[in-house]
């Protein structure tokens, strides 16, 4: 009781797969496509609830590849990566191997204390996305009180939240694989403070 879990599976096939990248130091985004591509994946779920404690989890795994660039080649700028794109299945610039999120919260009256993270593989980089960034981990917490100083049913909510609570500094992007220019990183430790008056 107070337990649920889920699978889903997919697979997706296409031709003349659109895709965008950054190349060049304008932050405008270019489209090509490959003449072939390929998703398949399998998601789990699980989350558990029992009076005020709420727990949940996520897990994918996700291998997608194209092949073959048939527009807008000029956008690839080294000519020896495009010739390798002709005859080869490579992963896609935004496609991370393996992802999960997970989370705990506790509700003790008007407290409300929370625990939520995310962890990836990393993303491709390096010539024609053979290679990986390192993999991460960012953790969150939050406290929450709520009070009602003027009466009445709708609550004010004070907030106090810190991300990345461990401080890790972690590698998005590279800015060296398809369709990359700058290098792109995850939020350093920051701590915030909201009030919320519900109406």
């Amino acid at each position: 009781k107070g337990w649920t879990a889920g699978v889903d599976a997919y697979l997706k096939e296409s031709t003349d797969t659109l895709d965008d990248g950054q190349f060049g130091q304008a932050v405008v985004l270019d489209q090509f496509n490959w003449a072939r591509g390929m998703s398949r994946g399998v998601e789990l779920k699980s989350a558990y609830g029992a009076g005020g404690l709420e727990v949940y989890g996520n897990y994918a795994h996700e291998i997608t590849r194209v092949e073959q660039v048939v527009s807008n080649q000029y956008v690839i700028g080294d000519p020896a990566e495009l010739a390798y794109f002709q005859g080869h299945w490579v992963p896609s610039s935004d496609a991370q191997t393996d992802s999960a999120s997970f989370g705990a919260s506790y509700r003790w009256g008007r407290l409300l204390a929370d625990f939520d993270g995310i962890a990836g593989s990393g993303l491709p980089e390096g010539f024609a996305n053979l290679q990986n960034v390192p993999a991460y981990v960012q953790c969150n917490a939050s406290v929450a009180c709520a009070f009602r100083p003027w009466g009445g049913k709708d609550p004010l909510t004070l907030r106090l939240s810190c991300v990345n609570v461990f401080d890790r500094s972690y590698l998005l992007r590279p800015g060296t694989g398809v369709g990359e220019f700058a290098p792109q990183y995850g939020p350093r430790r920051g701590v915030f403070t909201q009030c919320t008056q519900d109406f």
